[in-house]
């Protein structure tokens, strides 16, 4: 697991337009295993989660989150 202090690192050398959150309790969450990805909307609703490593720079994935954000608008 990351330290707030290397999130905050990693978010200042690449700005994305998302949010990163550091959850200290994970059972809390029902995270079953790392790294777990959890897309939410503007509103702050649940659109997309899926546990297990993504490639999420490929052409399938990146169409899924544009998926998501179409869907929302």
């Amino acid at each position: 697991m990351k330290s707030p202090e290397q999130i905050e690192k990693f978010s200042i050398s690449n700005p994305f337009k998302f949010e990163y959150v550091h959850a200290a309790n994970l059972e809390a969450l029902n995270i079953q295993a790392l790294p777990t990805t959890f897309i939410f909307n503007a509103q702050g609703e649940l659109r997309y989660d899926a546990a297990g490593f993504r490639e999420w720079n490929d052409e399938e994935n990146r169409a899924l989150i544009k998926f998501i954000i179409d869907s929302d608008e």
